[in-house]
């Protein structure tokens, strides 16, 4: 696996950043209602019901038209699986542009 800089790791995620910004996305997020913390939404979840969290994303696994994120706060773990279909490609072009 090649080493990355921290120089050029700094650089892409400014390009990143500026990505997002050109879109019209604020990186760093506003306040907004959640059905809880990760911890109550995983025992609130079931299926076609929507829930709301809000945490760090601590994993993203990129699978094209497919993305799986882990989101963590101080009660745990959850994972989100996002489809492009449900979401459009507008959207799903932010998620190319996330970081950890």
């Amino acid at each position: 696996m090649e080493e990355i800089s921290l120089t050029e790791l700094l650089a892409v995620r400014r390009r990143k950043l500026d990505a997002l910004c050109e879109a019209g996305v604020n990186p760093f997020g506003a306040r907004f209602d959640t059905d809880g913390t990760v911890d109550a939404v995983r025992e609130k979840f079931a299926d076609g019901v929507p829930l709301r969290v809000a945490g760090r994303i601590t994993a993203h696994r990129d699978m094209g038209k497919s993305h799986f994120l882990d989101v963590s706060d101080v009660t745990g773990r959850i994972q989100i699986y996002v489809h492009v279909k449900e979401i459009g490609e507008a959207a799903a072009h932010i998620f190319h542009q996330l970081d950890l």
